[in-house]
């Protein structure tokens, strides 16, 4: 193909991944689009064929599953499928993390009541601490009944620092945080849930009725990308993802994604080395200058939906997107993550985050006509948007935007105290922002939470309802050593 040409993709499923190295121009895009009328879904998954009986409920298969294992998914019937794992998931909502509380341990180890006696080695422990404000995930190293080691952390660093078993809260059923076990062939016995065994290429898998699953009907994630565009001025239209992420590589600008879906495009557990409560991975990674991303539909993942990488990219435009059920594991993750200058982020449709319902953090940036909703459903101490700034002036401005409907969970607060979930949260050092003719209503926080160290902001002719307060400033007295 040379600039100009149009790739008309007939209607079907393809198993490969879509991987474009070449260029258009200016005037002259290449174009991949799907044939008028004609669904065309490209899955970054394969089918399991040949399953037999293991034990009990549960069957077994031979697979090759080859992606880095933090990347691993099951679907049944296009279902995302629990990891072997306790407690189980028995309400089938990964919106509840169905944990154990957490009675003591420190950066190397924690204590809980009534774990299986199972060796847990091997295995891997998702905690989110008290304060809620981030999980992590680490190899658990040794176990009993009552006490699981793991990979150490630095506690005196953040983000261990808030969110470790040392720290007390005083929240009821929840004073040192909760945890889950998982990824061992011996915690799976609960429906919707597989477990993968690397050295005998295994996939073993309970299904939700107990049943042998149909030859096709389960699929594993064989590729991280379902899409990689590698070149300048290409145009995806009218697409659909499945199980893979889109990636626009770094270089690779004035790049158009157009009423295209992504469905699970980035799922899995967090990283096992994170020390930062973030990722890159997202459904959709945008490493390029000048990119629209319009009329999309991105649903299901486990990090972000969308991220735009300000090392790598400027200038892009957000319009039009429907952002749904995004940052599932409850790391510092967003629906739509943007960090990159003079990004347009424009009448999306945000709901069911994680954490925050919306980050935007680099300057230049407009933010309007945006409805975001039901975020914090994991997560506490964020916002419906929310930021964090450094020394500079954004000159940003947040306008004509609906924030509601977010209320932290019960877990992360004492019910004395209201549950940190604000509407718009400028959280430390954010400076030079314009927030005006906003409305923000049922949130359990506050309606602007502004912290310490930010100046030259202007909030006016916005609107605030049932909110635990309007505003709330912080300032903290810490010292530096």
């Amino acid at each position: 193909m040379s600039a100009g040409d149009v790739c008309i993709i007939r209607g079907g499923v393809y198993e490969d991944a879509l991987t474009i190295n070449k260029n258009g121009t200016s005037n002259n895009y290449l174009t991949f689009k799907a044939a008028d009328g004609e669904d065309v879904e490209i899955r970054a998954t394969n089918k399991v064929n040949g399953w037999q009986a293991h034990s009990g409920n549960i069957y077994k298969a031979t697979v090759n599953m080859a992606i880095e294992s933090r990347f691993r998914a099951i679907y049944h019937n296009n279902e995302y499928m629990d990891l072997a794992r306790w407690p189980n998931n028995t309400d089938n909502n990964r919106w509840t993390i169905d944990c154990t509380p957490v009675t003591g341990g420190d950066g190397s180890h924690f204590t809980a009541s009534n774990l299986p006696n199972i060796d847990w080695t091997g295995g891997m422990v998702y905690y989110l601490g008290a304060h809620s404000g981030a999980s992590w995930t680490r190899t658990i190293t040794a176990s009993t009944t009552s006490r699981i080691d793991y990979t150490e952390v630095d506690i005196t660093k953040w983000p261990f620092t808030p969110h470790n078993p040392t720290v007390w809260r005083n929240n009821p059923g929840n004073n040192r945080g909760q945890l889950y076990l998982f990824n061992k062939l011996e915690a799976l016995d609960y429906a919707n849930e597989w477990f993968y065994d690397q050295t005998t290429n295994t996939l073993y898998l309970q299904t939700a009725n107990g049943t042998v699953p149909a030859n096709g009907s389960v699929e594993y994630a064989a590729s991280k990308f379902a899409a990689e565009l590698k070149g300048d001025y290409i145009k995806l239209q009218g697409l659909n993802f499945f199980g893979g992420s889109v990636k626009i590589h770094n270089n690779a600008d004035n790049n158009q994604i157009l009423n295209c879906s992504i469905i699970h495009g980035s799922e899995g557990h967090d990283s096992l080395t994170n020390t930062s409560a973030q990722v890159g991975e997202a459904a959709l990674e945008v490493l390029g200058d000048n990119t629209l991303i319009k009329g999309c539909t991105v649903n299901h993942s486990s990090v972000s939906g969308i991220v735009i990488a300000g090392w790598a990219a400027s200038n892009c435009t957000v319009e039009g997107n429907y952002i749904s059920n995004i940052d599932y594991i409850g790391i510092h993750a967003s629906p739509l993550r943007a960090s990159g200058n003079g990004m347009k982020i424009l009448k999306n449709t945000i709901t069911n985050a994680g954490r925050d319902g919306m980050y935007v953090s680099g300057s230049n940036c407009e933010i309007g006509y945006n409805d975001v909703s039901a975020s914090q459903k994991i997560n506490s101490d964020s916002g419906v948007f929310y930021t964090v700034g450094n020394a500079s002036l954004k000159n940003n401005e947040i306008h004509h935007n609906w924030f509601h409907d977010a209320t932290a969970p019960s877990y992360s607060h004492n019910p004395n105290d209201p549950g940190k979930a604000a509407g718009i949260y400028l959280d430390n050092n954010s400076k030079g922002y314009s927030v005006h003719h906003n409305v923000i209503w049922n949130v359990s926080w506050s309606g602007y939470q502004v912290n310490w160290n930010n100046t030259n902001l202007d909030f006016y002719h916005n609107t605030i309802w049932n909110a635990e307060r309007a505003m709330d400033s912080c300032k903290w007295l810490h010292s530096r050593k």
